[in-house]
C-alpha cells in the first residue's frame, strides 16, 4: 500500500510553486517501527487505507491523487501560475508539464472510479 500511495503523490512534495510545501506522511512498517517503536498491525493497514491513523496529506496532494485517478495515470504538476512571460525576449511560456505514474492495471482505475461514484450517488456522500 505504501508504494501505491507514494505513486499517487502522497508522502512527498507535489512540486507546486509555493514555498515550504509539506511532504506529509505515508506510514509503512519501517516508518512505524522507527517513529513509534511499535510493530505494524493489521489494523494499521485498515486505518491507513481509509485515510486515518498516521497518514498525513495536504489538500494539494489529494487533488493531485484525484487527478491521477481521473486521468488513468497521467497528471500535470500543480502550479499557481498558468504561464510566465519574458517581456525582453517577448516569450510566453506555459508552465504545464505532463507526467505519468507507474502503470497500474486499467481495471483497477475502473473499480476505484465506480466505487467513488457509488459513494457519492448511493453511499455516505449521498
Amino acid at each position: 500500500m505504501h508504494h501505491v500511495l507514494t505513486d499517487f503523490g502522497l508522502g512527498k512534495n507535489t512540486g507546486i510553486d509555493l514555498p515550504q510545501e509539506s511532504a506529509g506522511i505515508v506510514p509503512s512498517k519501517a516508518w512505524k517501527q522507527s517513529n513509534k517503536h511499535q510493530p505494524w498491525y493489521g489494523g494499521d493497514t485498515v486505518i491507513t487505507a481509509i485515510g486515518q491513523g498516521s497518514l498525513l496529506s495536504t489538500p494539494v496532494q489529494l487533488a493531485k491523487a484525484t487527478s491521477i485517478l481521473a486521468n488513468r495515470g497521467f497528471y500535470y504538476y500543480p502550479h499557481i501560475l498558468k504561464s510566465t512571460t519574458d517581456f525582453q525576449k517577448q516569450e510566453h511560456n506555459l508552465i504545464f508539464q505532463k507526467n505519468n505514474i507507474e502503470q497500474h492495471q486499467l481495471k483497477n482505475y475502473e473499480i476505484i472510479d465506480r466505487s467513488m461514484r457509488d459513494a457519492m450517488q448511493r453511499g455516505t456522500g449521498y
